[in-house]
This record gives C-alpha cells, structure tokens and sequence, in this order.
C-alpha cells in the first residue's frame, strides 16, 4: 500500500486510473481497494481524492492561480469538480477558503 501511495502523491497533477496504480504495485484493482479499505477505511479512490484535495487546498493557499489552473494542478477533470469535492471535503468552497485565508493573514500581520 505504501507504494501505492507513493505512486499516488508522484501523480497528484494527472487523472490516472487506478488500474495502472495497482499494475505499479503489481495487484488487481480489487486487491489495491482491499489494501485500502482495511489499512485506510477508505477506497483507493476516495484516498487518492484527499491527497488531491489536500494539494488544491495548498495550491490556493500559497499561489494566485485561478481555481481552473489548480484543478488542473491537481489532477480534477474541470474547477466545477474541485469546487464540488472542495465543498464535500471541508465545508466551503475554494473562493471562501482563500477570502478566509487572506484575512487570517492580513490579521496576522497588524
């Protein structure tokens, strides 16, 4: 599994299916969900979005790139995706998360 992972966080910018995650580590994609499910309590898929989301989330935290170019950067098909999955995953959506963040900061420096 933590090859898998390994393989996962190598290709947070590309939509690969997870078939060729589980030919890497040489499993079927029954096998790398089995893996997952009982070293995670989640699916590879639903592992393999987190890392994804958690790579957008820094993306909008330390850059100015707009959400389509961090949807990219992050391996979503479009920003609609991102922005739903964002919301899903941390209760907002990505425009809120950096107004927040940029008051945070703003705060911060006074």
């Amino acid at each position: 599994m933590l090859r898998a992972i390994e393989f996962m966080k190598h290709h947070l910018d590309k939509p690969v299916p997870l078939e060729r995650v589980a030919e890497f580590v040489g499993v079927t994609s029954r096998q790398l969900n089995r893996a997952f499910v009982v070293g995670t309590s989640e699916t590879a898929s639903a592992y393999w979005r987190k890392l994804r989301l958690e790579h957008a989330r820094k993306l909008m935290a330390n850059s100015s790139n707009s959400i389509n170019a961090i949807a990219s950067a992050s391996g979503f098909a479009d920003a609609s995706h991102l922005i739903s999955w964002f919301r899903k995953q941390y209760g907002e959506t990505p425009a809120t998360y950096r107004k927040r963040r940029r008051e945070v900061e703003r705060l911060l420096k006074t």
